[in-house]
């Protein structure tokens, strides 16, 4: 049984930043995490209605689709400039911004998975929890090896002058899609064929002119640990995932392929079943919409109120760290994680929130909360480097400053993490070091001013980074301690 919440949804035109009007579609219940799915050529977000009424996904899930530009009910620009991969990101931002979606993971349907590429190479930081690439190519450069024999034989029909030709054609290419298209109801392939009808030869040619994605981005990404899955089955008449996967092999270390046996290429139609168990956990794992309240209690907090910080035990390997900030300094932060996840609300939008994950992610370091009445120091500082510096910015932190830093007396531990989300009206540092001192006098060390005045820092932090944060915390101990002493006063 579905619940009315559950089956609740919205469709909106999101304005692109060109004007195009984006047609999309959510559904379900946006408390829970994100997911965007994008469709593939010729066709529209109608083709994923069997995932978006799925109980499954519903219960776990906020589903979004939406229309890529010159396709379905979104707009259709005839000039190739419309159609650049800065415009399919910024399409993707402007519905992501309408929904109010915090790095969701992103499902690219056949020749919806490059848009990947667009996104990931276009918007900073990039603002996806992961990338499946189901019945798609996930690396770009090698997209034309994965067609098989049956589509690279319709593509020139499909986009004839002649009438007959073009339209006898995408009957076909639709047919391509199933498992058995005799089996199809008639109303899901008049769907599907009349889709492709919408789409006009000098649209598609259009965007054979303009769309070049590049991998580039998504690469360097994918080498450092970016969350990517490619599904596919093993009858698919269109694209050959086993050459998706090998091409993507190298490029990502954080990569899943699923191969679902029989399957077709439309696995979310005539492979449900296997497709949801697929997909549904990955998704849960790595879209970007965290309960903050959860990640508080469970993962560790810190609170900029004045000097406090605090995690759930003396000594926490800490994997994501959650950030609760009250934009105004005279607002307390409450004791009571529960009360964080309405915070933004409560106290009319005065609270920032980010949420941040262990660099390089799965890095390992104990967080050393002291259990006595000693004094014990974090500073935090937050730097985002400039488009094309991050692998200097980071060679440069595990290289040199980490290590110089180790070295300087009273020196405890010092921990890295990366922006995953936060409030959308900020825009906090893109990377967070976290490093803990004995004690203040630390800091007129001759150790600890040499670790910070050195040429390769200059070239880094002085030229290449273009925000800088930093604040220093003092422990003053666990909260229960801070009732206790607060009692005492009484």
């Amino acid at each position: 049984m579905i619940s009315p919440l559950q089956m609740a949804s919205i469709s909106k035109f999101c304005a692109s930043s060109d004007g195009t009007h984006i047609y999309a579609e959510a559904s379900g219940n946006p408390a829970n995490p994100s997911v965007v799915f994008v469709h593939g050529m010729l066709l529209s977000g109608i083709v994923f209605d069997k995932l978006f009424s799925d109980s499954r996904m519903l219960d776990k899930l906020y589903l979004v689709r939406y229309d890529v530009r010159g396709h379905g009910r979104s707009g259709k620009p005839t000039v190739p400039s419309a159609y650049t991969s800065a415009m399919y990101a910024d399409d993707f931002a402007a519905v992501a911004r309408e929904f109010s979606l915090n790095n969701p993971v992103y499902v690219g349907w056949s020749a919806g998975a490059p848009v990947a590429s667009d996104i990931c190479t276009n918007i900073a930081p990039v603002p996806l929890g992961g990338v499946i690439a189901m019945s798609g190519a996930l690396c770009v450069s090698g997209a034309a090896q994965t067609l098989k024999p049956k589509l690279v034989e319709l593509f020139p029909k499909l986009f004839s002058s002649d009438t007959v030709t073009a339209l006898n054609a995408r009957v076909s290419f639709a047919d391509a899609a199933f498992l058995d298209p005799e089996n199809v109801s008639f109303s899901v392939k008049a769907a599907w064929i009349g889709s492709t009808v919408m789409q006009t030869p000098d649209i598609f040619k259009a965007i054979r002119g303009g769309h070049k994605p590049d991998q580039t981005k998504i690469a360097e990404l994918g080498a450092r640990g970016f969350p990517a899955m490619v599904i596919y089955g093993t009858e698919d008449q269109i694209q050959d995932g086993r050459i998706v996967a090998a091409h993507a092999r190298p490029h990502f270390t954080n990569l899943e392929v699923l191969t679902i046996e029989g399957g077709s290429h439309s696995l979310f139609y005539d492979n449900l079943d296997e497709t949801v168990e697929s997909i549904l956990p990955f998704c849960l794992r790595f879209s970007g919409k965290v309960n903050v309240a959860d990640a508080l209690k469970k993962l560790g907090g810190v609170s900029y109120n004045p000097v406090l910080y605090r995690t759930p035990s003396d000594s926490v390997d800490l994997q994501t760290l959650a950030i609760v900030s009250p934009l105004n300094s005279h607002l307390p932060t409450p004791d009571d994680p529960q009360i964080v996840e309405q915070l933004g609300q409560y106290l009319g939008g005065t609270v920032e929130i980010r949420l941040y994950e262990r660099f390089p992610r799965g890095a390992h370091g104990q967080i050393l909360i002291p259990s006595s009445s000693a004094k014990h120091y974090m500073v935090l500082n937050g730097m985002t480097p400039d488009d094309g510096a991050e692998d200097m910015f980071n060679d440069w932190y595990t290289d040199e400053h980490i290590p110089m830093l180790s070295a300087v007396p009273g020196w405890r531990s010092s921990s890295r993490f990366r922006l995953l989300s936060s409030s959308p009206s900020s825009s906090p540092p893109l990377y967070l070091a976290l490093h803990e001192w004995a004690s203040r006098e630390a800091f007129g060390t001759s150790q600890f001013k040499a670790a910070t005045n050195t040429p390769w820092r200059t070239r880094v932090v002085v030229e290449k980074v273009h925000k800088k944060e930093r604040r220093l915390l003092e422990y003053l101990g666990t909260v229960k301690d801070l009732e206790e002493q607060r009692l005492k006063l009484q």
